[in-house]
């Protein structure tokens, strides 16, 4: 089981950590779980894929720009949420 587990702000940072654990002979996904955001193109490639979380980035576009041009028009604009998902692999334990 999975004794600790560790939060990046980015899988850029989440693989910093992720080599720094290996170079430690820490057994990433057993020893310990490491998750990062944005689901980067490398994430599912790592030798231990990396567990992230991401969102419709189609979405975040177009809601960008619509929030723009509200804001150009003049009319008041409200801060927006768009709703993240994980995507779990085996960095937090996960078989695949």
């Amino acid at each position: 089981p999975t004794l600790v587990g560790l939060a990046a702000s980015s899988d850029e940072a989440a693989l910093a950590i992720y080599n720094v654990l290996q170079r430690k002979g820490a057994r990433v996904g057993e020893d310990v779980a490491v998750i990062g955001f944005n689901d980067d193109y490398y994430a599912a490639r790592l030798h231990v894929p990396l567990t992230t979380i991401t969102y419709d980035q189609r979405a975040f576009g177009e809601t960008a720009v619509a929030l723009l041009e509200r804001r150009i028009r003049g009319e008041s604009v409200e801060n927006a949420f768009l709703r993240p998902h994980v995507v779990i692999r085996q960095s937090c334990g996960e078989t695949v």
